[in-house]
């Protein structure tokens, strides 16, 4: 999870928001394990040297575009927002 900036409009659709403008997040690339916790280590070149690690997308109709810089496997694709975990959402 990225924290949003206070600088993105967004369009009042819950159900499929948009908002404006991109999101880059930029960071150190993390060892973790399998299930997916930091180890505290961070993943190096063969030089020794950290690895940057970058998440860049749109998110536009409910959909989130990931631009072609993210370090990642979603890189130049587009997939549909997943839900907001149960203790995100507004009690009632």
């Amino acid at each position: 999870m990225h924290p949003l900036p206070n600088t993105w409009q967004f369009d009042g659709n819950i159900e499929k928001p948009t908002f404006n403008p991109s999101f880059k997040h930029e960071g150190l690339q993390t060892v973790k394990d399998s299930n997916g916790k930091w180890l505290g280590e961070w993943v190096r070149d063969s030089a020794g040297n950290t690895i940057k690690e970058i998440c860049h997308y749109h998110l536009h109709g409910g959909m989130l575009m990931f631009c072609p810089d993210c370090t990642h496997e979603l890189s130049g694709k587009t997939v549909p927002l997943p839900e907001l975990p149960e203790f995100y959402r507004d009690r009632k």
